[in-house]
């Protein structure tokens, strides 16, 4: 598991270090050559490399991407997305597929476009549907699909919307006697062929820590124990 930059004070300040966890100890690696320092970033991995794009580095949004060999970083310089920070990415088949963010010329616009990257090179898609422009969901696949759900829409509005990603178009799950309450900032991961959902928050200061599942047709909320109630946490399966 690779783990890189942040920023440690919540003050703007972002940093670019690259730790390894080996299922015992973290580790500090000291690459020849690093992403700049960022965070807000997505990462996903794709044939044994992790694949890391754009993010912020507390004054504006990056259009890099990098990856990382076990060894070291390398910079793939190709057409990219537009930049932006906090979009949703996940990896189907042998592609990473990233939705939305926030970017545009003014750094402060929702996107919704969505793209995908196959090792070298990074493929604008055109789906017949498109889910609303957004950043801070979370996007996870399992079952043959990407799900995307929430995220923060035009307005800073929580939405509770739930998508699949199935390689070439977008369906949005409608229909559904029960579905998380609206949120951003949450985190997933897929266990046992399922994606878990763990809390985040309203953006009015209701966080949540509340479990959901999806089962491939429906949510299922989980148990009422669990962590304490956060936002804009991280959580990652088994593999």
């Amino acid at each position: 598991m690779v783990l890189f930059g942040g920023s440690p004070s919540g003050q703007g300040d972002v940093i670019a270090d690259t730790w390894v966890w080996d299922g015992t100890t973290w580790s500090q690696k000291q690459p020849a050559h690093s992403p700049p320092a960022r965070c807000y970033h997505s990462m996903a991995t794709l044939g044994g490399n992790i694949v890391l794009f754009g993010g912020s580095n507390g004054s504006a949004q990056l259009a890099d991407t990098w990856t990382w060999d076990g060894t070291d970083w390398s910079q793939h310089v190709t057409s990219q997305p537009p930049a932006r920070s906090a979009a949703m990415m996940a990896t189907l088949g042998g592609n990473v597929v990233l939705f939305g963010g926030l970017g545009g010329t003014d750094g402060n616009t929702e996107l919704s476009d969505t793209w995908t990257w196959n090792g070298s090179a990074w493929t604008s898609q055109s789906p017949t549907n498109v889910p609303m422009a957004r950043d801070s969901g979370v996007a996870v696949s399992v079952g043959g699909v990407v799900v995307l759900f929430g995220g923060q829409d035009l307005n800073a509005a929580a939405l509770g919307d739930t998508w699949t990603w199935n390689g070439s178009d977008w369906t949005q799950v409608t229909g559904l006697s029960l579905t998380p309450p609206a949120r951003l900032g949450a985190v997933g991961a897929a266990v046992g062929g399922q994606f878990v959902l763990f809390g985040g928050t309203t953006n009015t200061s209701n966080d949540f820590n509340d479990t959901w599942v999806w089962t491939g047709s429906a949510w299922i909320q989980g148990p009422s124990s669990g962590p304490s109630v956060r936002s804009y946490s991280a959580m990652a399966g088994p593999g």
